[in-house]
């Protein structure tokens, strides 16, 4: 396989917009998200309605499916600005002093219900700046594209952490108003780089409503489709780790120190894990993207052997390396996905991906306080590695019920 050269695929303007506008938005919600936790603490000095604060950014989730439709009936440059812009007006309100909370959290839940949808919208952008074409048979640069844009976004994530409680602790509304300024920065990025193209779906020849049952009948007729629809439903396994680290860390008689290692791990891996897919070829990439899911639980298991600390980290670092399935899955699924109902299947994934990871946090929390987060971890891998080879199977029928190879539907790769 030939992998794309960084430089070519930032040779694209489009790309190096959507990229950029990207990092900025990822960034300034993390700030903001540190900053607005920091806000509802401060104002109420209670760790439920922080939390039940966070969990909000969840609930939309529920609704990505229906919302990222829209995505696929209105140009997709008009679509990522229009939501770029509420979203920059919702959270410049977020940073009104003494603004009462459920106005924020009303707030909030609105601009979060943008997010699936503007992200959907975003894949499948890139999936017209990168077409698949006879001389890019394996989607090099469309794969290696979609890599940096991961690998990037989690890095800035991480990144904009410790900044965020910084500026946070100085100025919460002054986080709030940076995050309003990220999406104005994104909305004129793409709307002055990206061009405008017709919208994927002609909404003349069929009703909304309709197009929604469209898609869902494509996940579930469609056995690779909903293979990897499957796959995203397991994602909340993976991040048990992550959420665990603190109490972990304190089990095992570690410091503040030895638990920001722990939780860094995780993310950590993820990211090294997807800087390595555009180096594996597509084929390959749909032969291991669902066993990796149960290789994610392997080295979790290990962590009933209470190792030192250290040890534990490099356990999940390699644990969430293999999360890299999550890249490799998105990828498969925007090559399958028929052009009308692209972005629309795609939120209706991501929000499965979402869920999981908001219900799974919960649940291990629970779990946790009852026999401990040595045993919950332990258990999140166990559920991993049997879990990943009940999906492995699916896939793999899945594979062979389709006689023709994966390919790109939209017109341009016709």
């Amino acid at each position: 396989m030939r992998h794309a050269p960084r430089r070519e695929v930032f040779a694209s303007p489009e790309f190096r917009a959507v990229w950029l506008a990207d990092l900025l938005s990822v960034a300034g919600d993390q700030i903001a998200r540190v900053g607005l936790a920091v806000l509802v603490y401060t104002r109420t000095n209670s760790a439920a309605l922080t939390a039940l604060t966070y969990a909000l950014t969840f609930l939309p989730a529920l609704f990505s499916g229906p919302l990222s439709t829209v995505a696929d009936r209105v140009p997709r440059r008009t679509f990522m600005v229009t939501a770029d812009l509420t979203r920059a007006v919702l959270v410049a309100s977020m940073a009104v002093p003494d603004i009462p909370l459920p106005v924020l959290s009303a707030l909030l839940l609105l601009t979060q219900i943008l997010d699936p949808p503007h992200a959907a919208a975003r894949n499948a952008a890139l999936r017209d700046i990168f077409p698949t074409h006879a001389a890019d048979p394996d989607d090099t640069h469309y794969r290696s594209a979609e890599s940096i844009r991961t690998v990037t976004s989690q890095i800035a994530q991480l990144a904009a952490f410790p900044s965020g409680g910084l500026l946070a602790a100085i100025n919460p509304q002054v986080a709030l108003a940076g995050n309003a300024l990220t999406f104005v920065v994104s909305a004129v990025l793409v709307g002055l780089f990206v061009r405008r193209m017709p919208p994927a779906a002609t909404p003349g020849t069929s009703s909304y409503w309709k197009a929604i049952r469209d898609a869902r009948g494509t996940l579930r007729h469609n056995p690779r489709i909903r293979a990897i629809a499957a796959m995203a439903a397991l994602a909340g396994l993976t991040v048990v780790p992550e959420g665990l680290a603190i109490p972990y860390a304190s089990d095992a008689g570690g410091n503040p120190a030895a638990a920001g290692l722990l939780m860094a791990a995780d993310p950590l891996g993820n990211t090294l894990g997807a800087a390595a897919v555009p180096f594996l070829s597509a084929r390959l990439q749909q032969r291991i993207m669902a066993p990796l899911i149960a290789v994610t639980g392997i080295p979790l298991l290990f962590v009933l052997l209470r190792p030192p600390l250290p040890v534990a980290a490099v356990l999940f670092l390699l644990s969430g390396a293999c999360g890299a399935y999550l890249l490799m899955s998105k990828t498969t699924l925007t090559t399958l996905t028929p052009e009308p109902q692209r972005a629309g299947l795609i939120g209706r994934i991501r929000g499965r991906v979402n869920v999981s990871q908001g219900v799974v946090i919960v649940a291990s929390g629970a779990v946790a306080g009852w026999i401990g987060p040595v045993p919950t971890i332990a258990l999140a891998g166990l559920l991993c590695l049997i879990a990943g080879a009940c999906v492995t199977v699916m896939w793999q029928r899945a594979v062979r019920s389709t006689s023709a190879p994966p390919r790109d539907s939209s017109p341009s790769a016709r």
